[in-house]
């Protein structure tokens, strides 16, 4: 049997009083990583099913995340021998009732077995501090929630996936990560940079994100500069959202081919985490970026 490794979004209809909950997630690990071990982000936790847990379970990886940065990694090959076992990483509880329109969980992935299998699933009846494996999971690639599809260019390279969780925000839920693996194989599995976003890929948008964007310098209250490659002259518009998912500007700029920067002012924006979309109808592309 394959390794399996499998993104689990258990959304809870009973909820223990001790569950911590959140209305946005930004976690790129960078902090509680630095040093390695297994020191775990603020309200989340680990399932582990078998002994030596410290060994098997989720572990930092202080170099091993995107671009060499801190990330989250699981290895079931352990001196010299390979496992039968399956470890969960979960989010906090994940309140997503303000998100006034859509919203996706989005995070960075990759996995060093070329033809190992992972699926993304979720669940609505699980309850925190019961083993997670013991209920019925629905495969959310088969719902074309998610996108792009986990697959070989996992193993090829970093990948960025978007699950959509719009249908799902009127009830609390948590996002579970969860690795799995035989007695004869199965390698690492790391993840980064898990963030909710107003925006994601949707199945078939692939083709239309097509523009090269990239925050330059450091964002302020009163501007967002940008470097963007268009494949087309003409009007883009560009929308900033906040991180509930609710636009706070929006203006039309015309670019011509070829990269270029902009500036956006006259913003007027409070400290925190922003996206901003540039597009028009035949693409887009969405950035990040912070206000300090």
């Amino acid at each position: 049997m394959k390794k399996l490794c499998l993104l689990i979004i258990s959304a809870f209809s009973l909820l223990s009083a001790e569950a911590q909950t959140v209305t946005s997630l930004g976690q790129d690990f960078n902090v509680t990583c630095a040093s390695g071990g297994t020191l775990y982000p603020l309200y989340w936790s680990e399932w582990n099913v078998i002994a030596p847990t410290a060994a098997l379970a989720w572990q930092c990886t202080q170099l091993g995340g995107r671009a060499g940065t801190p990330g989250m990694q699981c290895n079931s090959f352990f001196s010299g021998i390979h496992y039968l076992d399956t470890a969960w990483l979960f989010t906090p509880r994940l309140d997503l009732t303000g998100f006034t329109d859509s919203v996706y969980l989005r995070f960075d992935s990759r996995y060093n077995i070329s033809g190992a299998r992972m699926q993304v699933l979720i669940n609505h009846m699980y309850n925190t501090g019961n083993p997670p494996d013991t209920t019925t999971w629905t495969d959310m690639d088969s719902a074309s929630r998610l996108s792009p599809v986990i697959g070989p260019d996992d193993s090829a390279g970093w990948v960025t996936h978007y699950v959509n969780l719009t249908s799902y925000k009127n009830i609390p839920l948590y996002v579970a990560f969860r690795y799995a693996s035989t007695a004869t194989t199965g390698g690492s599995w790391t993840i980064d940079n898990v963030f909710l976003t107003p925006w994601g890929l949707s199945v078939g948008d692939e083709v239309k994100k097509n523009i090269a964007l990239t925050i330059l310098g450091n964002s302020t209250a009163d501007k967002i500069t940008f470097s963007g490659t268009f494949t087309t002259p003409g009007d883009y518009d560009v929308e900033i959202y906040d991180n509930m998912g609710r636009v706070v500007h929006k203006q039309t700029i015309y670019a011509a081919t070829g990269t270029q920067s902009q500036t956006i002012r006259s913003l007027n924006l409070h400290s925190g985490m922003y996206f901003i979309k540039v597009g028009n109808s035949i693409s887009y592309q969405v950035a990040k970026t912070v206000v300090e």
